[in-house]
């Protein structure tokens, strides 16, 4: 009995120590976090900081486990390598934040329509980007936010493009399904002009009205490799929290992109926590994170 016991113990701290062999000779290495930073710099400008490297593991582990290799470093090699454009993107979903909320930085949307009277323009829509949409719910509160302006002035038009990278958050937005948890900044008001509760209760889902949706045009854009020239000019530009994922160098030639794209006199927003500083003469400022452009 005592061999027995002995034997057991032994199969036990071997399997122990087996194991967690493997996970410290799965981890993610400096060389591999930095060939991946420098494949997702390429692919989308996206920084990858080495002071992040366990939230990337983590990130990545997770769909690690739900392919066919058996380490963290096959994984990274074969879609940096030899993986599908699907394959890259999903990569890219998981080591983005997409955290948005209806109504997020509210003093925006008071500067929109203090803006609007200005930006109207005779014979043809107010045209809006939101660049960098993630899940949706900035262009469906920019799309209630117009509608709430249409309604004291009939003859404007208005058109919202939004665009992201991620395919999965773009399928959530054209979906326009949200838990209805998710719209408690949206006022009671609003919820009964522009919001549809599904008939279902146990599923408390609810969903964008057609009078949204119809108002908005969603596709795929990456900011490192697409073409802006394809865009007409726009009256608005929103591109929040963005610009944080993107070196100075990569910042600057977007800030001048985007510049490019705005009408002389188009609004701009920014995250609270980015701002304009090198191109600040070729803007003016309207209030923390929003600008005119002026040259």
């Amino acid at each position: 009995m005592k061999l027995v016991r002995l034997h057991r113990r032994w199969s036990l701290w071997e399997w122990t120590w087996m194991n967690l062999a493997k996970s410290a000779a799965d981890k993610l290495t400096t060389a591999t976090h930095e060939k991946l930073a420098r494949f997702i710099d390429a692919q989308v400008g996206i920084q990858l900081p080495a002071h992040k490297k366990s939230l990337i593991e983590a990130r990545l582990r997770k769909l690690q486990s739900q392919s066919d290799f058996g380490s963290l470093g096959e994984y990274i090699d074969y879609v940096t390598q030899r993986g599908s454009n699907a394959e890259v993107l999903t990569m890219i979903d998981a080591l983005t934040t997409n955290k948005t909320d209806f109504f997020r930085e509210p003093a925006h949307f008071k500067v929109l329509t203090d803006e609007l009277p200005r930006l109207i323009q005779k014979g043809r829509p107010l045209r809006i980007w939101s660049a960098g949409c993630s899940s949706g719910e900035e262009p469906y509160t920019i799309a209630m936010v117009m509608e709430e302006f249409c309604r004291n002035h009939s003859s404007v038009d208005f058109e919202i493009v939004a665009t992201d990278i991620s395919a999965q958050c773009l399928a959530t937005a054209q979906r326009g399904i949200y838990p209805s948890a998710r719209i408690e900044p949206v006022s009671e008001s609003l919820r009964k002009r522009y919001l549809l509760r599904s008939r279902d209760p146990s599923k408390s889902l609810i969903k964008m009205s057609e009078t949204l949706q119809q108002r908005i045009t969603f596709s795929s854009f990456n900011f490192i490799t697409g073409d802006f020239s394809q865009f007409k000019a726009f009256d608005v530009i929103f591109c929040r929290n963005v610009m944080i994922y993107f070196d100075a160098a990569q910042r600057a030639r977007l800030l001048n992109l985007f510049r490019q794209q705005l009408v002389m006199g188009g609004v701009f927003f920014l995250g609270l926590s980015e701002g304009i500083s090198a191109e600040r003469n070729q803007f003016e400022q309207l209030s923390p994170s929003a600008y005119k452009r002026v040259i």
